[in-house]
């Protein structure tokens, strides 16, 4: 038989899709990842325990091939924002039965967790849609190489592998879960959307065509209607361009509403060292002997020591305030031991252990906005200093503690803020970084919000928060500066 082997091999996107997932879905906590124990997914396996292994993001992946379709219908029963499903493949179960298309359509149409699928099999059939293997074109290929075949125009062995692909998305489903795929996928194909005025009524229009003596009015019509879109085009780009003003207003409304609360732990630290250079003037006034000059050129050396400490700090505020003018590569450890230089005194007289931990980091140097990621910095800094406080008053602990780590991983620089003032409730944990959202009395919501900014949208980097041990945890992962 060697001269009369060929075939086609069909690639599934197993790693890029968990990747799409991840971007479209970036509160993703669970991914439960389906196959079954046929011959075609043992050939699966390989790959997806590949892509697994390769996951570098915060979330947990559950591994299912040993199940019944009624386990999965009842397991997927109730939504949760914070899970979705990778659907390979499902055709038997552990008990060897055998399910039939419409059985596995019916199961994926009930989840309540979004279904994310390798191709166009279930698409609009109940799966929520990804990255797919056009099966329609595959069948055709595979005609086209048996007319070959039977033509003797491919020789023997011929084995090739079929790689077309289109992102389709079932607009349903979509609009069910609140989900898009933008700005993850710039181009995709909607299914089941929702009919047009043209779609439903095509028959109709094309009869219009046809026989109707008022073409020039349909005309007129659809004129009308370029023009409203051209209209609504041009209104969409100006939203646009008011939302990025409206965005960068937020930084800078958000660095002032900081600024009282900064200026008030500098106005603390000059008082130490204006009462520093009092005491010395009056020892050097009122001594009794007459010193040598060793002992003069100490005493303003002193001084010296004294005022230095004082122009310091007022030029690191300064330096703080102003807002950066385009990316530079620069050190985030330097950038956190500055931002916590600025609010030393806040955090000692507040009873806040602070560390850094930079033992496994490699490089330190990331490409961005030094002073917006100072002010993220800050902004989570502040929101664990007012949890501690309040849990501290509450009695619940004796001291607070806040933790940084920062390191690398996976060709990133991950930086974690960890506190032990108790966490963010649950419920609102999806929230936090949603824009005039607070869980303070007197908090304007938009500290996070601009840190969201900050990060993802002018650093390209990703920023979210999870309950750990004893607190809430904070982590920013940026691209490596090289």
């Amino acid at each position: 038989m060697e001269d009369r082997v060929y075939g086609i091999l069909e690639r599934r996107a197993i790693p890029e899709t968990i990747a799409m997932i991840r971007s479209m879905i970036p509160h993703l906590k669970k991914l439960y990842i389906i196959n079954d124990t046929s011959a075609n997914g043992d050939d699966s396996e390989p790959f997806i325990q590949e892509a697994i292994r390769n996951n570098r993001a915060p979330i947990e992946i559950e591994y299912i091939r040993r199940s019944t379709l009624a386990e999965l219908e009842e397991r997927f029963s109730q939504p949760n924002p914070e899970e979705a499903i990778f659907f390979v493949r499902f055709y038997n179960d552990k008990e060897g039965n055998l399910y039939y298309n419409n059985q596995i359509a019916s199961m994926l149409d009930k989840s309540a967790l979004p279904v994310f699928v390798t191709d166009t099999l279930f698409i609009g059939k109940g799966a929520l849609g990804g990255k797919l293997v056009l099966i329609k074109k595959l069948g055709e290929h595979t005609g086209e190489k048996a007319i070959k075949i039977l033509d003797k125009k491919l020789p023997a062995l011929d084995v090739d592998t079929f790689q077309t692909y289109a992102y389709q998305f079932d607009a349903q489903k979509l609009e069910a879960f609140s989900l898009s795929p933008k700005p993850a996928i710039d181009t995709y194909e909607p299914i089941n959307a929702t009919p047009t005025f043209f779609d439903t009524y095509r028959k109709f229009i094309d009869a219009v065509f046809l026989i109707s003596p008022f073409l020039i009015f349909l005309i007129l019509g659809l004129a009308h209607n370029i023009y409203r879109r051209i209209r609504s085009e041009q209104e969409l780009r100006a939203i646009e361009m008011q939302k990025n003003k409206h965005q960068q207003f937020i930084i800078q409304q958000s660095k002032l509403a900081e600024i009282g609360e900064i200026f008030s732990s500098i106005a603390h630290q000059w008082k130490n060292p204006l009462v520093e250079i009092a005491t010395i003037a009056q020892e050097r006034f009122y001594a009794q002997e007459i010193q040598s000059d060793e002992e003069h050129n100490r005493y303003v050396q002193d001084i010296m020591v004294q005022v230095r400490y004082m122009t310091d700090t007022i030029n690191d505020f300064q330096t703080f305030i102003m807002p950066s003018s385009e990316k530079t590569v620069f050190d985030v450890n330097e950038a956190v031991e500055t931002m916590l230089k600025i609010i030393h005194h806040t955090i000692k007289y507040n009873y806040i252990d602070v560390s850094v931990d930079i033992s496994n980091a490699t490089d330190l140097r990331v490409r961005g906005y030094k002073n917006e990621f100072m002010q993220t910095l800050l902004n989570i800094v502040n929101n664990a200093k007012d949890q501690i406080k309040e849990a501290r008053e509450a009695k619940k602990i004796k001291r607070g503690i806040i933790d940084i780590a920062i390191y690398n991983q996976a060709g990133n620089l991950v930086i974690t803020i960890a506190d032990n003032a108790g966490g963010i409730a649950e419920e609102k944990l999806p929230y936090v970084f949603q824009a005039y959202f607070t869980t303070k009395e007197h908090g304007h919501g938009i500290g996070l919000y601009m840190s969201k900014l900050i990060i993802e949208d002018k650093m390209n980097g990703r920023i979210f928060v999870s309950n750990q041990n004893q607190g809430a945890c904070f982590t920013i992962i940026l691209g490596s500066a090289v």
